[in-house]
């Protein structure tokens, strides 16, 4: 996860950090990676920080937010042909209320993330509470059963307790022996 800090001040300058200009100009994470590659292609390579991340002076965020601007308003057909644009100083389209590179526009940006986080943490809560009570009464059908299983059980042993007190049955009768093994009974025994 990016750092929540807006900016870093390194040698008095100020930075961007690349989350945050992602951010500004409401891109993802891989567009933004690309639109830096067009912009250190065009321009000089970025100063990267400890972690090899890079860091955006202001004055290279404005190009980039200005290019960025140019694409969206069909001025220029890619990130790269607008930072070419700018790097000749060709005038583009200009950002009427453009937002605030400093500190202050951190501020308003961490205010809104705090609230954000405080409303989805009541969801959460509401979430949560709605669990339980669903697990409440998941538990109650559970004990349910199993009392129903217990009371079969007993049923079951019951049954097996008389089935074994009954009299065993008697075994089946002799059949009488067919004609054929009578006659052959007195051919036999007559010899």
């Amino acid at each position: 996860m990016s750092d929540v800090q807006t900016t870093e001040s390194r040698g008095g300058r100020v930075h961007l950090t690349p989350g945050d200009l992602a951010a500004r100009l409401g891109v993802s994470g891989s567009t933004f990676r690309r639109i830096s590659t067009d912009y250190e292609a065009v321009f000089e390579a970025l100063p990267r920080d400890a972690q090899r991340r890079r860091l955006w002076p202001l004055e290279a965020a404005e190009r980039v937010m200005l290019a960025h601007e140019a694409v969206r308003e069909g001025q220029a057909d890619s990130t790269r042909a607008a930072l070419e644009l700018v790097r000749a100083g060709r005038e583009l389209v200009t950002l009427l209320d453009p937002p605030a590179l400093g500190a202050e526009g951190g501020r308003v940006k961490l205010d809104e993330l705090s609230a954000q986080i405080h409303q989805q943490g009541e969801g959460i809560t509401t979430l949560l509470q709605a669990l339980d009570e669903r697990d409440s009464e998941i538990a109650g059908a559970l004990r349910a059963l199993g009392e129903t299983q217990q009371a079969q059980a007993q049923a079951l042993r019951e049954l097996r307790e008389e089935v074994r007190a009954r009299p065993a049955p008697a075994p089946p009768s002799a059949s009488p022996p067919k004609w054929w093994e009578r006659v052959l009974k007195r051919v036999l025994g007559s010899r």
